[in-house]
């Protein structure tokens, strides 16, 4: 598949997911965003129109455009709709960076993007790192991991895109569009998107859970070879895969029943809060994740979409494909019921060299939402990664 081209496979999701039925007669009026309607008072800034609430003392300090190829085709309008600018939350961290929320068209669908930039110079390579199901871009979540991501990778551009139809910034879709927006369009979006904000820079490709997927996909699409189709390239130099939601297709239909997950999943996250978490830390963390996560009624559509695409699961060889030219490293949970333990290991022992298994002692799959920590994780066992995959060593 071409990353030009962004196309999905179709995938016969009958008998899948009872809320994919629902969604054939549910009015489609009540999953769509209604059409983006900016104030005349929005301005162009550097090719880039920006939002009302943003003044000119707000824009100093960094470079507005984040497209860095022009001539990636497709790429549309850019809009910045907003900035912060935070540290981290420990009493070490002192260096502020900003974080802008930018939308990219791509054939006309606006993407949702948070771009976060080196405190003091240019960047050495990008980070492009993509959110795990559910997960909101603007939710308080994500925004923690942006900024430790930025911490603990200094020197590089963290770029963050949404997943299609997931949150309040990027665009929607019709239900009967979702095959344009399915795991393998949106690795195919992914490369022309990330080209667009890395041009010939060095890129580590990081995923979190079926972010992981999403990467993977990314990956298969840049490497595809296929003459026939323009080619757009990003220099795809690594993977990170945390808490990665790639499973053999008959492990994935079984782990990702509804059920099992919600049990698992909601088990793990009480035995994180009870007693691994501090009773003030595990307050905040409540308030994060129930009262600033983001979660919106038009988000139903899609996560029902990419559910089921997850259940289809990834052949070995297809993993295989993209590990064997980017040296890739897995991060999870030794109890995480999503990590596909005979899957991974089969990757580990047919791609010696290039794939690499981190598991954290007495963790799950909630570790997803303990950013810090994960990114601490991500840090000290990334690094090698990053320094050899950059300098094209094995790893």
């Amino acid at each position: 598949m071409g990353a030009a081209t962004a196309e999905a496979r179709v995938h016969n999701n009958s008998g899948v997911n009872p809320l994919s039925r629902i969604m054939h007669v549910v009015p489609e009026a009540i999953f769509r965003s209604s059409e983006s309607i900016h104030p005349a008072d929005w301005r162009e800034r550097e090719g880039v129109m920006v939002a009302p609430s943003l003044n000119d003392a707000d824009l100093a300090g960094f470079s507005i455009n984040p497209i860095i190829d022009r001539n990636v085709p497709g790429i549309g309008n850019v809009k910045l709709h907003s900035i912060r600018k935070e540290v981290g939350r420990r009493s070490t961290d002192s260096t502020s960076r900003i974080h802008r929320l930018y939308t990219v068209e791509l054939n006309g669908y606006e993407h949702a993007m948070e771009i976060t930039d080196p405190a003091n110079s240019k960047p050495d390579y990008v980070i492009s790192s993509l959110p795990g199901w559910t997960e909101h871009i603007e939710g308080e979540l994500r925004k923690r991991l942006q900024v430790n991501l930025a911490l603990q990778f200094p020197s590089a551009r963290i770029a963050s895109i949404a997943t299609n139809g997931v949150g309040k910034t990027g665009g929607r879709y019709r239900w009967r569009e979702r095959d344009q927006h399915g795991l393998d369009a949106m690795g195919a979006q992914r490369v022309l998107l990330v080209r667009a904000v890395s041009g010939d820079l060095s890129v580590i490709g990081q995923g979190t859970s079926m972010g992981s997927v999403i990467d993977h996909r990314m990956g298969r699409a840049n490497f595809d070879n296929d003459k026939t189709r323009p080619q757009i390239k990003i220099n795809l130099a690594g993977q990170i895969w945390s808490s990665p939601a790639i499973m053999s297709p008959e492990q994935a239909k079984e782990r990702m029943k509804t059920g099992r997950f919600l049990r698992n999943f909601g088990s793990g996250v009480t035995r994180e809060l009870v007693t691994k978490t501090s009773p003030l830390a595990a307050l905040d963390l409540g308030m994060a994740a129930l009262l600033r996560y983001g979660f919106d009624v038009p988000d139903i559509l899609p996560m029902t979409h990419q559910v089921d695409e997850l259940r289809q699961g990834t052949e070995l060889e297809e993993a295989g494909q993209v590990v064997e030219q980017a040296p890739t490293l897995v991060i999870a949970g030794e109890k995480d019921d999503l990590f596909d333990h005979e899957f991974m290991d089969a990757l580990a022992r047919r791609y010696d060299g290039h794939f690499r298994i981190v598991l954290i002692p007495g963790r799950g799959h909630e570790i997803t939402m303990k950013a810090d920590k994960n990114c601490r994780k991500t840090s000290s066992a990334a690094q090698f990664l990053v320094e050899r995959a950059l300098n094209g060593l094995t790893i």
